[in-house]
């Protein structure tokens, strides 16, 4: 964690309670995701077909392109080992089991994908800023997850349950 915040120019800030922030954070994104279940396969939402999606975090495991080694999984898993070597690293790569995965494993493998995504370290640091106050942290949650986490293609709109599920789990809003 101090190399990470190091590197994304947060020096000195505590990273204790930098990876209680970001380790809560990521508990409400599983709920969001698969409602905390890591063996989860993905649901389909309404008027969509079912995609590969599997785990706490619902990674991609379908390569984008056919013949290349770029699901959303791989991609997280080439991000995580820039900052942890850890041999199931290498094994959810080549199976894309991620339910074979801990959740412990599952939530190494979404921080390690998020915090090195491009445009990550603004919204990091507006999360772990120690004057934030608590709208803030839930705010700067709230772009982590649907700017960095979740996919949808450009100019398409968020879909409802997508935007429900954060406003419950992240924001703490309920229809």
């Amino acid at each position: 964690m101090t190399k990470q915040l190091n590197r994304s120019g947060m020096e000195g800030l505590d990273s204790t309670g930098a990876r209680n922030i970001l380790y809560d954070f990521a508990l409400k994104v599983a709920r969001a995701e698969s409602s905390g279940d890591p063996k989860v396969k993905n649901r389909p939402l309404e008027g969509k077909e079912a995609s590969s999606a599997t785990g706490l975090y619902q990674f991609l495991v379908d390569n984008a392109d056919k013949g290349e080694d770029n699901s959303s999984l791989q991609t997280a898993v080439n991000r995580a080992k820039k900052r942890i070597d850890a041999p199931w690293l290498d094994e959810v790569f080549k199976t894309g089991k991620v339910e074979d995965l801990t959740p412990d494993q599952q939530t190494v493998l979404f921080l390690g994908d998020i915090l090195e995504k491009k445009g990550s370290d603004k919204l990091i640091k507006s999360l772990l800023d120690p004057n934030a106050g608590e709208k803030e942290q839930k705010k700067a949650m709230y772009k982590i997850y649907l700017n960095l986490h979740h996919t949808k293609k450009e100019g398409e709109a968020w879909d409802k349950k997508i935007l429900e599920n954060a406003n419950r789990e992240i924001l703490g809003i309920t229809n």
